[in-house]
């Protein structure tokens, strides 16, 4: 029988992303609907000597590195998918996410019949917190910049979050009003992070790499550079 991490993973791909779309399709949905990341902070707890030298009261030293919980807001689309997503990774941490359960009678929640007696949840049911490796993950935060060659080329540094878990999820308002855009804001907390750093000096918009990008098929075709401009003795001296 397959571990639950495997079930509730499976099960929600297919369930909100398509099963076609696989992993993949989940991970392209939330790089493009999340409109807005917060870098973790780097910061350190301290502890005092006191009488180090002569003179001097008290001298502060780190011992630990402190990690505090990150925020990451997603746009929501006509059928609340990132909400869903985050309401069901949230209830599966503490076991009370029944829909992929092999158990009779587990779905429990149909799309038509929710609202009747017979198919709400029990009352008396018990939450059982699972494993902390069924439901810690890596999240990578990347600063992205556009490149010749595509629009996301220029990665000068990402943040890796290590054995990360979504904790709390923002109140969601619904209201009238203005046009704007619903979004989910998800606070997540991590063991520590690490990051990654690049050099983006070597790519450079100059004529060569467009023709990169033109021999590589990425663009169609080349803007030519503009023509040189010269002042009014430049042009004496050039018809001279």
């Amino acid at each position: 029988m397959r571990d639950d991490a495997t079930k509730f993973k499976e099960h929600i791909i297919g369930r909100l992303f398509g099963v076609d779309q696989g992993s993949g399709g989940m991970d392209e949905y939330f790089k493009f609907m999340c409109n807005e990341a917060q870098l973790p902070n780097v910061n350190a707890a301290t502890g005092q000597i006191n009488g180090l030298y002569v003179g001097i009261g008290a001298n502060d030293y780190p011992h630990t590195r402190i990690f505090t919980e990150i925020a990451l807001s997603f746009l929501l689309d006509a059928d609340l998918t990132a909400l869903k997503f985050f309401n069901a990774y949230h209830a599966f941490i503490f076991g009370d996410y029944w829909d992929y359960e092999d158990a009779p009678g587990s779905g429990v929640e149909g799309s038509d019949t929710f609202m009747d007696s017979a198919s709400l949840r029990p009352a008396n049911r018990v939450n059982r917190l699972e494993y902390a490796n069924n439901y810690v993950c890596d999240i990578y935060i990347t600063k992205t910049e556009q490149g010749p060659l595509h629009a996301t080329q220029r990665k000068p540094l990402t943040y890796v979050l290590e054995r990360a878990y979504p904790y709390s999820i923002d109140a969601v308002p619904l209201q009238f009003g203005p046009n704007q855009i619903s979004s989910v804001n998800v606070n997540f907390k991590y063991e520590r992070f690490y990051t990654v750093e690049r050099s983006t000096g070597g790519i450079n918009d100059d004529i060569g790499g467009l023709n990169v990008a033109y021999n590589q098929s990425i663009i169609s075709s080349i803007k030519p550079p503009p023509p040189k401009v010269f002042n009014d003795i430049q042009n004496d001296i050039q018809n001279a």
